[in-house]
């Protein structure tokens, strides 16, 4: 079961951090805040690691944290439909 503890560990505030992150540059990508495709890919990849790495009882209760729902379930689009050609483009740009 999880615990309101879990919420206080260095690794949930760096996933939150970092989905806070990936969430502003969604939200404000039409030059409100300026986005750097490095950083933007290594947040979402940490945020994808991190959620990768927990059971589906612990992202449920991820999910009732303030706002997270929204913001694990982009992270999950994400992952899924555009996070490979995303790092692909990226690859190509660095070569």
């Amino acid at each position: 079961m999880v615990e309101a503890r879990d919420f206080q560990t260095a690794d949930f505030k760096l996933f939150s951090e970092n989905a806070d992150y990936v969430w502003q540059c969604i939200l404000h990508s039409n030059k409100k805040i300026e986005v750097s495709q490095r950083e933007f890919l290594t947040a979402l990849e940490y945020c994808i690691t991190y959620l990768n790495s927990r059971k589906l009882d612990e992202i449920k209760a991820i999910c009732i944290q303030d706002g997270m729902a929204e913001k694990v379930s982009m992270i999950i689009d994400l992952r899924d439909y555009v996070y490979t050609s995303l790092q692909d483009e990226f690859d190509n740009l660095i070569n």
